[in-house]
């Protein structure tokens, strides 16, 4: 592989739509060279294959709620929390912490609809939210 062919991949992974002219005119090879080349490309295996890349739908808003909450049991607000959809996962922690709430909402508002209901749940003391900034998938 060549100062030509890296040239080539670069410019189909940035655009694997371009036209073989327009690559030709980009790498100063003619139409047919750079069709052989990537003929080539793909005959090695180095070019598998073109793939469109589409827009993903709205990403959740992913977060972590914290509760803190008196004379109550997790048993009681894990059944409340059953009535929001958005609630993946309620877990009784030990530390200071009562319970953790994993939660997918659909947008910021909706995040903070969630919160501020489950702020209203009798002998709540204190909500912490902590925002999903990344993440990595280890499975």
């Amino acid at each position: 592989m060549d100062k030509f062919d890296r040239h080539i991949l670069a410019l189909l992974r940035s655009n694997a739509r371009l036209s073989v002219a327009a690559i030709a005119r980009e790498v100063n090879l003619s139409r047919s060279a750079v069709s052989d080349r990537i003929r080539q490309l793909e005959s090695h295996g180095t070019i598998l294959g073109y793939h469109a890349q589409l827009a993903s739908p709205q990403q959740p808003v992913k977060a972590f709620l914290e509760l803190f909450y008196s004379e109550s049991r997790c048993e009681q607000f894990a059944e409340q929390m059953r009535a929001f959809p958005e609630i993946k996962r309620c877990s009784s922690i030990s530390g200071d912490t009562d319970m953790l709430v994993y939660i997918e909402a659909s947008s910021m508002d909706r995040l903070s609809e969630i919160r501020t209901a489950i702020e209203q749940f009798p002998k709540m003391q204190r909500v912490k939210t902590h925002m999903v900034m990344k993440e990595w998938d280890f499975h």
